[in-house]
């Protein structure tokens, strides 16, 4: 039996004067299976306790600004869009050993598009404790500036450049965050987030760097 993963769920409508002002929807991951007692509690804990964050957030902070919006819509006859806060999941990697997954957090606020953001956690299943990227590779291995080298190359192809901010090497240098990276079968991937090195309409840019393509001596 394999670790599995199934969605649990937080879903709720919030009124303002019998008008729906807010949607919240957040989808978070239940581990079990083939996983210690110890961290299935421990990282099932952590996903609940982020849920529940991210609950109390919407509920107070943003239907505050959400009920703020309808009421000055109303007194000035403008039309009310329905805000919304969404978290959604995508496990990339699972096996015994090794947990890898993001989440995407949406923020609807009346504009013309939803701000999302993009967090990742890669778990040791065994002992549940967070990798981070340096603890795979050896202390030799500059790995940062490997990637960071790997990523501009694929940015700035030409059949990538037009993609991207005229500056794009200077941002993805600048805007490089160790925590931004998840493990799929293929290899790493590292993450931007939103408008810091493409316009809006690109996305979340992500660049997969294959297991293969480290340099001899990197990987532990």
């Amino acid at each position: 039996m394999n670790i599995n993963t199934k969605t649990q769920r937080i879903d709720s409508l919030l009124y303002y004067k019998m008008k729906p002002v807010l949607e919240i929807r957040i989808d978070y991951p239940f581990f079990y299976g083939k996983l210690s007692k110890r961290s299935e509690k421990i990282i099932n804990a952590y996903y609940i306790a982020k849920a529940k964050k991210m609950n109390t957030y919407a509920r107070t902070q943003l239907y505050t600004q959400a009920v703020n919006d309808y009421r000055y819509a109303s007194a000035n006859g403008f039309e009310f869009n329905l805000y919304s806060f969404y978290n959604v999941f995508e496990t990339t990697f699972l096996t015994p050993q090794i947990i890898s997954l993001y989440m995407d957090k949406s923020e609807y606020t009346g504009g013309a598009h939803p701000n999302t953001i993009r967090n990742s956690q890669t778990w040791d299943a065994l002992s549940a404790k967070r990798l981070q990227l340096r603890d795979f590779f050896l202390p030799s291995f500059h790995y940062r500036e490997f990637f960071i080298k790997y990523i501009t190359k694929i940015a700035m192809s030409p059949e990538n450049k037009e993609n991207y901010f005229d500056d794009a090497p200077t941002l993805i240098r600048k805007n490089f965050h160790e925590k931004n990276f998840y493990l799929t079968p293929e290899g790493f991937v590292i993450y931007y987030q939103l408008y810091t090195i493409a316009p809006y309409y690109i996305g979340i840019p992500t660049f997969t760097i294959p297991y293969h393509e480290i340099t001899a001596g990197g990987l532990k």
